[in-house]
């Protein structure tokens, strides 16, 4: 039995705990590389740095990384080291041996001809290494390393060559997860940033940490920067001491509620607002803060005025269509009863019968003539010619015009002789004042005083035309300046009337820069009250003014 010396025992250990040593730093190295491009997110450095560190790491002649690519349903090279584009293109492998390599899911060497045209370089490699990238779900592709036979890789550099790539692969799955966590955050934010509604997230310290664009440009904010910040600093002291009892209702009923206010934008008008609390929970069910949902409720308002408008121009074309047809039937009546029944010799009923159908005329002209000082008034053609007119005068020719229907009633006339004339359309000024008397007569159908007094109040002339009748609720009177809008109750049902009067009355006043308003009491009468121009000092006669103001 032969005894090594001790000396060949001693350098032979040396040697291994030499190689086990350099092992170790070249697995230190690896792991700090590894760990390197973990952290990473961009894809073009994964694939740079993963082919640096397999340049690092193994002695080759070329290689070559596949990854799979969704969109062409095939493994595509996306990075090569040391081998020209002409010789990747001839670089064919059979799916087989990519399929049984992925599989098995260990690296693999094969030998290539070198005649063969697979070889990218001739002459000098014919080895290669597949080596697969796999993922924990899927395969994502195979680096190619192509080396001399001579320097062919031992099995501790297939090892670390494996290692690299699977955490080469680690790196592209979080890639992939990144990219699209990144999609889905545009995604939510393109939402969010899209929707009509004002979105504002706060959580349980008060901190705000989402506002779209739509809260800022509601509430008047300058910008989203606020984000970060407690709302209490962020937002308008009323606005922010909402939200904190909101917050806390929220909190403790874990229901969403609505809430409505007006907000002002300094500069602009108050904007009708509605805004909505819901509690914010995570996916385990636990409060981690608050969602506020601004709607502005300007449209809805709008929708719902046009909604009420298109109602009663229905009901307007039924008045109308009424309003038509009695004058109408009143007239055709008398004229077939003066052509078949009445005596040609008898001139007093033919006069009685005359004087009626004059007077549905009449009637009948007014309608038309309301509907079309409506239609000028919205298309902007009603025009007005000021001049110098007496209040007397016009008072005068309307009473004398509804003479016959104030049988019931007392007129009392209060107008001083040395009132200024007014600066106004003589014809306009008629329409406004017999509108306004006529509207007295008809909601007095018991009779009682109609009373017009004037006085001058500063600069301007005021006119009072006052009744003792129906009078109006105090909920009706913002509205009867509306087009199309009647008085609704059972008092009013007989009494004729479209809901034109009293826009065209206003428009009126309004042309001539003046201002009407009513005061009213249920079942007491109704006091109309028109402030309208004096005379100038200097009138230019003649002076048309469009009325548009």
């Amino acid at each position: 039995m032969m005894i090594k010396p001790v000396e060949e025992d001693v350098f032979s250990l040396q040697k291994t705990i030499s190689d086990l040593r350099e092992e170790v730093e070249q697995l230190s190295v690896l792991q700090d590389m590894s760990r390197q491009v973990i952290s990473i997110y961009d894809f073009d450095q994964i694939v740079n740095m993963f082919l640096e560190m397999v340049n690092q790491t193994i002695v080759h002649n070329s290689c070559v990384l596949y990854l799979w690519d969704e969109k062409l349903s095939s493994y595509q090279p996306v990075r090569f080291h040391s081998i020209s584009e002409k010789d990747l293109k001839n670089l064919k492998l059979e799916d087989e041996i990519i399929e049984w390599v992925l599989k098995e899911r260990r690296c693999t060497n094969i030998f290539l001809n070198k005649s063969s045209p697979k070889c990218p370089n001739k002459g000098e490699s014919d080895f290669v290494t597949i080596v697969p990238l796999q993922g924990i779900k899927r395969d994502l592709g195979f680096l190619l390393v192509f080396s001399d036979p001579v320097l062919s890789l031992y099995q501790a550099n297939i090892k670390h060559l494996s290692f690299l790539a699977s955490q080469t692969a680690v790196a592209l799955e979080n890639h992939d997860l990144y990219s699209k966590l990144n999609r889905s955050r545009e995604y939510v934010y393109n939402i969010l940033e899209g929707i009509n509604n004002g979105i504002i997230t706060i959580d349980t310290s008060d901190d705000i940490t989402h506002i779209n664009k739509n809260a800022t440009a509601m509430l008047g904010l300058p910008s989203a920067d606020i984000i970060g910040l407690t709302y209490k600093k962020a937002l308008p002291p009323d606005l922010a001491k909402m939200i904190e009892r909101a917050k806390k209702q929220t909190a403790r009923s874990r229901c969403a509620f609505e809430t409505q206010f007006e907000h002002e934008v300094v500069g602009d008008a108050p904007i009708p607002l509605a805004m909505s609390f819901s509690p914010f929970v995570d996916h385990k069910g636990q409060h981690i803060g608050t969602i506020i949902v601004l709607r502005d409720m300007s449209a809805s308002q709008e929708i719902e005025r046009l909604r009420e408008l298109d109602t009663m121009k229905s009901e307007f074309v039924s008045n109308v269509s009424h309003e038509l047809r009695s004058p109408l039937a009143g007239i055709k009546s008398y004229v077939e009863a003066l052509l078949e029944q009445v005596d040609p010799a008898d001139y007093q009923t033919q006069r009685e019968f005359l004087t009626v159908v004059d007077r549905e005329t009449d009637r009948l002209a007014a309608l038309i003539n309301d509907l079309l000082d409506i239609s000028r008034i919205e298309s902007g053609r009603f025009e007005i010619e000021l001049r110098a007119v007496a209040l007397s005068d016009i008072v005068r020719a309307v009473l004398r015009d509804l003479e016959s229907r104030t049988a019931k009633h007392e007129v009392v006339v209060d107008i001083p002789a040395d009132l200024p004339n007014l600066w106004a359309d003589m014809d306009k000024m008629i329409q406004l004042f017999l509108n306004l008397t006529d509207n007295a007569i008809k909601f007095s159908p018991k009779g009682g005083q109609i009373a017009i007094k004037a006085r001058m109040e500063g600069k301007m002339i005021r006119c009072d035309i006052s009744d003792q009748g129906l009078g109006m609720a105090k909920k009706e009177i913002p509205h009867i300046f509306e087009k199309f809008y009647r008085v609704d109750n059972s008092d009013t049902y007989e009494i004729q009337g479209t809901g034109l009067g009293l826009p065209i009355v206003k428009y009126i006043v309004e042309s001539h820069q003046g201002k009407i308003s009513v005061k009213s009491r249920l079942g007491k009468g109704s006091v109309f009250t028109v402030l309208l121009p004096c005379e100038r000092e200097e009138p230019e006669y003649g002076q048309k003014d469009t009325g548009r103001r």
